[in-house]
């Protein structure tokens, strides 16, 4: 897809405004000003998350004014999925069981961010 790093990547696919244009490109190409109006953004709004996804590679146009396509549109597309079906997954856990994961990852981070834990590396 890109030189960038899958974690830069995942990280600007976080952003809510970019992954609204990423699903809407994902259907059709469209130029920056049929997404500003289809998807109700502020110009300068789509313009940041349009730069984002270009540094990372997501998207390309030919010039200012002609329609932005995804790059790699398969792949993006199979992003696009399976985030989809992790999230199905994901909701579909009960109640308990996402308190448990939810518990289990602040422990975690906890013990990650704690500067003696760092440095006597992994514990079983």
């Amino acid at each position: 897809m890109s030189a960038a790093p899958a974690n830069r990547i995942l990280e600007v696919l976080a952003e809510p405004v970019a992954l609204r244009i990423v699903r809407a490109l994902s259907a059709e190409e469209l130029t920056q000003a049929q997404l500003v109006a289809r998807l109700k953004l502020g110009q300068s709004v789509a313009s940041r998350a349009l730069r984002l996804l270009r540094v990372v590679g997501l998207v390309e146009s030919d010039s200012p004014r002609a329609a932005i396509r995804l790059r790699a549109e398969s792949e993006v597309k199979q992003i696009l999925l399976a985030a989809d079906r992790l999230a199905e997954a994901i909701h579909g856990l009960d109640g308990s069981a996402q308190e448990q994961l939810a518990a289990q990852t602040r422990r975690t981070v906890i013990r990650a961010s704690r500067p003696e834990d760092r440095s006597m590396g992994p514990t079983a």
